[in-house]
Formats: structure tokens, C-alpha cells, sequence
């Protein structure tokens, strides 16, 4: 258990009274100071757009993430506000865990669950010069998309307040110790009012941000936000993962996008676009060849511009645990694609034709 500090003048308390009613351990500017060796640039995580991250122990031994937003900026304080309400109110074992939440006139921010393997742009994308990344095969993708697609489908479905993340990327997946994938950064995540839910961030005014290239376009054309909104993100985040390619890349300009691109060569010239790391793994093996396939055609599905024709984010975690259930070798190839299949005739039966195209080879 967390070793807490008695109550004095100098602890770093909650900034609303929810955070005060839950049970968090209790921490003083000295302590995190003493965390994180004085917010010092080695043990720096990540800086983001609200503030910086840092890797902190505490008094146990017990490695944390803090982190430290910036004081002097409105939306910050927006930010900070909504990730504490929402994170003390959700838990799954894929979406991030707060520990603590501090807020004094000097220094607010959060005390997070370290992910020891940082997050998942660090392996897609990794520095020159940095050799402590995972060269990510068939396996890795596929396990982090269905741990993504575990935490999403709590958050638009199971979780009691029906959350909308608004900002999913690789950025904000991180990876801890074993490998399992954790979304993270709540900040201008929204409520969508049921008829069961009343809570009152379900009518902020928070101003919709997000990622350039992870935004669904209807949000750009003034669209209201939907879980849709979620599901054409992670629709991008597996066609990154497939390709990488960011969507931000240079290469896409006018009217070429990632997920065009990635449509324009699917099924038959899927070698063009494919990652050449992946395409080691399938060339050897006809059955990874259609489980790749299959698994472009759950991104291509996420990302069709209309919402309606997206499926819902429970249907895609049922499709990719079968699919992993077929690459274990449990269910014969000529199954394969009957996910795929049932998540079109969910989404856009006319477009079944296309799935009987999955046959084609590299």
C-alpha cells in the first residue's frame, strides 16, 4: 500500500470536491520534488501541450509517472479538471490508473501508473539514435490493437458515464512492463449524455481539440461528437501500425490521406504499402498473409468517412479476438475473414464484394 503523509499546511490538495471524497494518497510539494530528483530533465518522459511528464519513485520503492501541468494556461486548467473527474470514476486494466491528483498555486497535475515501455509512437517511429524500441511483428500489432480496442469499448459502452477520448493516437498508448497497451491523456475527452447520465461534465464547454490526421472529418465540418469520432481514430491507429506511416506525413498532401492511400492498394497491392518488417513475417505464412489483410480491413472499416458505416467499437473487439483466434491456428483459413464479413454486413452491406477479394496474395 502507498505510504501517505499525515494532513498538514503544505500537502498538495484536490482541486474540486470530488478528488477530496475519493481515497487518494496524499503528497507534498517536497515529496514530489524528491520523486522526481527536482523535476529534473533525466528523468523527463514527455512534454505535451498542457505540461511535461515525469518518472518518479516514491517512498516504497513504487515507480510513477507524474505529471506536471502548466499554471498559467486556461485550458490546462480545464484539462487537468476533467482527466482527474473522469480518471477517478473509470477502471480497466487498458486505460491508464491515477494514483493522486495535487493542485497547489505553484504546481497541479496527476500521479499516474508507469508504463515502463513508453508508448506505442516510440516504437512505430523511434529516434535515430534510439535503440531501446521493439520492432513491432504481426503478433504485437495485433495484441496492441485489441488491447485499444478492450479499453475503447469500456469507454463507449460498459463504462456507467459513456465516454468519448477525442484524441486517440499512438502518443497516447503507452506500454508498460508486460507489453500490455494502456490509453492514456483524458484531458478533452467528452461525456455523451444518456438517458441514465446526468453527470454534469456532460455539458462542458470544453472546445473540441485533437490530433491533425486522427480527427474524424465530420468533426471538421462541425459535426457533434460521437464515439464514431473514437472508432475513425483507431481505424488510423492500425493502418499506422500496418504502414508506419504517420498520417501527418509529407507525403500526403491534396487530397491523399493515410487511409486513401491505404484503400487505393487494397487487397491486391498491399505489399506497396505494407511495412517491410511485416511483410518478413506473412510472406512465409498464407495464413498471416489473410490475417493481414483482414486485419487492414477492420482500419479501412473504422475509417470510412460516413459514421454510420463505422462499426461500433464492441464489434471490432469481437472481430480482432477471432482473428487472433484464427493466427493461433484455432479455427481453419477458410474462417478467416467471417468477422470481416459480419462487420460489413453491419456496416455497409453492399460493400460485401469487397470482402470476397481478401484472397488475393502478395
Amino acid at each position: 500500500m502507498l505510504w501517505r503523509h499525515k494532513l498538514s499546511r503544505k500537502l498538495l490538495h484536490p482541486s474540486n470536491l470530488l478528488l477530496q471524497r475519493l481515497d487518494y494518497p496524499k503528497f507534498s510539494y517536497q515529496d514530489l520534488l524528491i520523486q522526481t530528483s527536482g523535476f529534473d530533465e533525466s528523468n523527463l518522459l514527455g512534454v505535451g501541450n498542457f505540461g511535461s511528464v515525469y518518472k518518479g519513485i516514491l517512498r516504497a520503492g513504487k515507480i510513477v509517472a507524474i505529471k506536471s501541468l502548466n499554471l498559467h494556461d486556461e485550458e490546462s486548467h480545464k484539462s487537468f479538471s476533467t482527466e482527474c473527474r473522469v480518471l477517478g470514476r473509470i477502471r480497466h486494466r487498458n486505460l491508464i490508473r491515477i494514483i493522486s491528483a495535487f493542485y497547489c498555486p505553484s504546481l497541479k497535475g496527476l500521479v499516474l501508473q508507469y508504463a515502463s515501455n513508453r508508448s506505442l509512437e516510440k516504437h512505430l517511429h523511434p529516434d535515430r539514435d534510439d535503440q531501446d524500441f521493439f520492432e513491432l511483428g504481426l503478433n504485437e500489432c495485433l495484441r496492441i490493437a485489441i488491447d485499444v480496442s478492450h479499453g475503447m469499448e469500456y469507454l463507449h459502452h460498459d463504462c456507467p458515464l459513456r465516454i468519448v477520448h477525442c484524441d486517440l493516437k499512438p502518443s497516447n498508448v503507452l506500454l508498460d512492463a508486460n507489453m500490455t497497451a494502456l490509453v492514456t491523456d483524458f484531458g478533452i475527452c467528452r461525456l455523451i449524455a444518456t438517458p441514465n447520465t446526468t453527470d454534469s461534465l456532460s455539458t462542458t464547454t470544453f472546445a473540441l481539440k485533437g490530433s491533425i490526421g486522427y480527427i474524424a472529418r465530420e468533426y471538421g465540418l462541425g459535426g457533434s461528437v460521437s464515439i464514431k469520432g473514437d472508432v475513425y481514430s483507431y481505424g488510423i491507429l492500425i493502418l499506422e501500425m500496418v504502414t508506419r506511416k504517420r498520417p501527418s506525413d509529407d507525403m500526403f498532401v491534396g487530397d491523399l490521406n493515410l487511409q486513401n492511400w491505404v484503400r487505393s492498394a487494397f487487397p491486391d497491392r498491399v505489399a506497396d504499402i505494407v511495412d517491410s518488417r511485416l511483410l518478413r513475417d506473412v510472406n512465409a505464412n498464407m495464413e498471416e498473409n489473410q490475417f493481414l489483410l483482414s486485419f487492414i480491413h477492420v482500419g479501412l472499416l473504422c475509417t470510412n468517412e460516413s459514421p454510420r458505416e463505422r462499426p461500433s467499437m464492441r464489434d471490432v473487439t469481437r472481430a480482432l479476438e477471432n482473428l487472433k483466434t484464427s493466427l493461433s491456428g484455432n479455427v481453419v483459413s477458410s474462417k478467416l475473414t467471417s468477422s470481416i464479413t459480419d462487420l460489413l454486413r453491419k456496416t455497409n452491406p453492399t460493400a460485401l464484394s469487397a470482402s470476397d477479394s481478401q484472397s488475393s496474395t502478395f
